[in-house]
């Protein structure tokens, strides 16, 4: 439909729902997340709180504004299109009203939201909710590649709060976890990358990475075999497991019951990612898929 778009026929859809299946069974279910439906766009005053992305990456986000409801205000418009079949751009831009908000870029945005207005004490502690409802959306420009990185793509979005300990130690099962599928599951050529996000200042790069708790994220990444020689390709992320400390608490102003420390982290498992990165590897013969994939994938087409 447009760049960076895609429209995902049945093997794909089918493919892609037996990958989603598999990694919330193995992962997000194994380790006792809970859904949420969320939505997908994005107040201002929301987004605003989200640590570097006004002040970092705004050229990555798409921006929305909301029409008038007044029929009327739409009147030159119509006739402009009805005579000439053309979209009157200037005249769209003069009746719409600002933007006000952003199509989600992070998809996680409502979960700090939502944890901000509750509190919990102690005893409640972790919380661990997912988001796997739909598109979240990034402007990539000139950086499109396929099916690895586009517009439009869908993830399982992981949150967890709670004790600094108990944040880390489900950032660090998530991981364990992702790898088990990427292994022994999808059969895939895998590694583990320390790393840390765009907001993340230069003075705070420095970290141990065998030391979890100082460990801002934990990548998983899979070698695509068209890229070229694994020792100097660029490997794919698949999932970003992070831990943000207090950043989002800050930022957002969440808080306990009883004042407690707590931390939050999320991981995103990007599912159209781990479909592209399957077939890189494992190609579009069916047969030469695992079985637990191929079962799956058959079962979800249909005859």
């Amino acid at each position: 439909p447009g760049r960076g778009q895609f429209i995902y026929t049945s093997k794909y859809g089918a493919l892609f729902e037996a990958i989603k299946s598999i990694l919330i069974a193995e992962v997000v279910k194994k380790i006792g997340f809970k859904p949420f439906l969320l939505p997908k766009l994005i107040p201002f005053e929301v987004m605003k709180k989200m640590p570097g992305y006004f002040d970092t990456i705004p050229e990555g986000m798409f921006y929305v504004s909301p029409p008038p409801r007044e029929p009327e205000a739409f009147d030159v418009f119509k006739q402009e299109y009805r005579i000439t079949r053309e979209i009157p751009i200037d005249e769209l831009k003069r009746t719409l009203k600002d933007p006000s908000y952003v199509l989600a870029p992070a998809q996680c945005e409502p979960f700090w939201q939502y944890y901000s207005v509750t509190r919990h004490g102690v005893s409640s502690y972790p919380l661990k909710y997912y988001d796997a409802s739909g598109y979240t959306y990034r402007w990539e420009g000139g950086g499109l590649e396929g099916l690895v990185r586009v517009t439009e793509f869908q993830r399982i979005e992981l949150t967890y709060i709670g004790l600094p300990a108990q944040v880390v130690d489900i950032r660090d099962r998530i991981v364990e976890r992702g790898v088990y599928v990427a292994d022994k599951l999808l059969d895939l050529e895998w590694r583990v990358t320390a790393a840390a996000p765009f907001y993340v200042k230069e003075s705070s790069l420095q970290f141990d990475p065998y030391n979890s708790i100082d460990v801002p994220s934990y990548d998983i990444e899979i070698y695509l075999p068209y890229r070229g020689p694994r020792e100097e390709s660029e490997w794919l992320e698949v999932a970003g497991c992070f831990v943000h400390k207090k950043k989002f608490v800050d930022s957002f102003k969440i808080k306990s019951e009883d004042n407690s420390e707590i931390w939050t982290g999320c991981t995103g498992l990007g599912l159209s990612r781990w479909v592209a990165a399957f077939l890189a590897e494992k190609g579009f013969k069916e047969e030469n898929w695992p079985a637990d994939v191929r079962d799956k994938y058959k079962d979800i087409l249909g005859d």
